[in-house]
């Protein structure tokens, strides 16, 4: 892609050359030789020329912009990539500092190259992680960063693509937050996000009076103070489930962005905002609010609302999401403001880093051929389910559960010469349905990589553990006690560490004077989930292998399973 700025340049540049070249050679016969010009070197004969010192970022980028216009006519060859900006002239700037973003919208997660068109022998396919990562690596240097706008999960909760993994892989600076990342509940979507080494940003998503996520981050670029505000639109809130959003608020994103501006502005020297609007909403912030620098919005299929200017505020998006389209805008600042001088547009495809002298990234290819296998891992049946294992949040947390049940009696069967087994309820993470059982469905229940021990505890301090799993029953805690070789009563109203009643150990009742032994998780074992009392305790047996492992083996060898409520756990009511 070769935008009609850099054409034109190239043409008054060589214009030029040319005049100083015959002048010099009358004016100076003799008495000096000419030597070959290249793009980067310093070119005193002309206005055009003496820039190519001051925009020292877009230097690496002459090359390829000079190939470009073989590749994708839509996207890169069009005139409507032009940004339609004039350059400053050389007289009037002053010493300044260039950066640039670089920007892609609405990624889905997508790992695979896809098909701008159905039929795969007339086209070839775009996008790719290994791809767009090489080129988002090629662009990035100590004056850059990436960001999102928005819809970069896929959307499906049941969807296993290590999607923060390969944004952090990307050098994903910072987000705004789209409908797709909802879909998850915010509290699946947190918990997804906990490994996320990028800021996720959104100024008028509210839940009761407190926001979801931080309005605004401020990064440092060079010594540039650099200012990114992430808005949601407000429709999204009847694009969701709506179980997803029920207790979310999507405020007016102009009443948000006159609340924090005012403050934003004493930090920064540069103002961007990321925007999941759909076209037309962006474009009423611009003309509302002049202080902001830049607006990077969602993607929109119209080639000419790529690049538009609403007096000082910049608003650029891609023309395809899926990762098929990288952007990129540069932002050179004089000694009173920061202006886009240019925007380039990649298209995300194998011809384009050819034309880059690029090639896929070997460590996205590690990770996509990772997650095949474990999808492909995923697909075995293990056995058949006689009944539903119900997970359900409000239940598995405050009473016996057939699920719980399975899990503590494969303990036992893996440690036969054990009393008791505990698993923490909280580690209990989705059902499994009647019918076929599946690996990845058992990957579901127990995503976490805990692994078996074996301790040996008293009486007494048993019944502390059992008193610690029902202490918090109102809150549906996750450290309330799922057991085997056990049973118990308690009565959720009594004191707080005096509910637990009659205790019985395979049968007999609990003396706690005596030694049991007692098959749990390192977690636990280790005084997870406030369970301090497992701490330090004398390990007779860890597990070489996770424990969802032993499951699956065990799972293997039953073909069929039918766990029922046996009256282990009893609440006294």
């Amino acid at each position: 892609m070769e935008t009609l700025f850099y054409q034109n340049r190239q043409k008054k540049k060589k214009k030029l050359l040319s005049i100083f070249s015959m002048t010099a050679f009358f004016l100076f016969l003799g008495a000096c030789q000419l030597e070959t010009l290249s793009p980067q070197k310093k070119i005193t004969a002309s206005p055009q020329a003496e820039e190519e010192k001051t925009f020292p970022l877009r230097q690496e980028n002459e090359e390829i912009k000079s190939k470009e216009s073989s590749t994708s006519p839509e996207i890169l060859s069009s005139k409507e990539n032009s940004s339609s900006l004039t350059e400053p002239k050389a007289e009037d700037k002053k010493p300044f500092d260039e950066i640039s973003f670089l920007h892609f919208s609405s990624w889905e997660a997508n790992f695979l190259p896809v098909y701008a068109d159905s039929d795969k022998e007339k086209t070839s396919p775009l996008g790719g992680l290994e791809n767009l990562i090489s080129l988002v690596k090629k662009h990035q240097n100590k004056a850059t960063f990436l960001y999102s706008t928005g819809n970069f999960l896929p959307g499906d909760i049941n969807d296993r693509r290590p999607a923060i993994e390969a944004l952090n892989l990307m050098g994903l600076k910072a987000t705004a937050v789209g409908v797709f990342e909802l879909n998850y509940g915010i509290e699946k979507l947190k918990e997804k996000l906990s490994k996320a080494q990028f800021d996720v940003l959104s100024a008028n998503l509210y839940q009761g009076d407190k926001r979801v996520f931080s309005p605004y981050a401020i990064y440092e670029l060079g010594g540039i103070k650099v200012a990114v505000i992430g808005l949601i639109h407000q429709k999204a809130a009847t694009e969701v489930a709506p179980q997803f959003v029920k207790d979310l608020v999507f405020k007016d994103p102009s009443g948000e962005l006159r609340k924090i501006l005012p403050e934003v502005q004493k930090q920064a020297d540069v103002i961007t905002l990321l925007t999941d609007f759909r076209y037309g909403k962006d474009r009423k912030i611009a003309e509302e609010f002049p202080q902001i620098d830049l607006i990077i919005s969602r993607y929109n299929r119209t080639l000419k609302s790529r690049v538009e200017s609403f007096d000082s505020v910049m608003v650029v998006r891609t023309s395809q999401k899926k990762g098929v389209e990288l952007g990129k805008v540069f932002l050179y600042r004089d000694t009173e403001n920061f202006r886009v001088i240019d925007n380039l547009f990649f298209e995300v495809s194998p011809e384009e880093l050819e034309l880059q002298s690029l090639k896929p990234d070997k460590t996205a290819l590690l990770l996509i051929k990772n997650w095949q296998k474990d999808e492909q891992e995923r697909s075995e049946v293990l056995c058949q389910s006689q009944t539903l294992l119900s997970a359900d949040y409000g239940k598995i947390r405050q009473e016996e559960a057939k699920i719980g049940n399975l899990i503590t009696d494969i303990m036992l069967y893996k440690r036969p010469d054990a009393q008791i087994s505990l698993f923490n309820s909280g580690g209990i993470r989705s059902s499994l349905p009647a019918g076929e059982i599946t690996y990845g469905m058992v990957s579901d229940v127990l995503p976490y990589k805990n692994y078996l021990v074996e301790i040996s505890l008293t009486g007494s301090v048993l019944r502390e553990a059992l008193e610690n799993s029902v202490a918090r029953y109102q809150e549906l805690s996750g450290s309330f006690l799922q057991v085997g070789g056990i049973s118990f009563s308690f009565d959720p109203m009594a004191e707080q560490f005096y509910r637990v009643k009659d205790v019985f150990v395979q049968g007999e009742p609990l003396d706690e004077n005596r030694t049991y032994k007692v098959v749990t998780v390192d977690y636990l074992a280790s005084g997870g989930d406030d369970f301090l009392m497992f701490k330090d305790k004398p390990v007779s047996f860890s597990s070489q292998k996770l424990f969802i492992e032993i499951v699956k083996n065990y799972l293997l060898r039953t073909k069929n399973i039918n766990p029922r409520v046996e009256g282990r756990i009893t609440v006294l009511r």
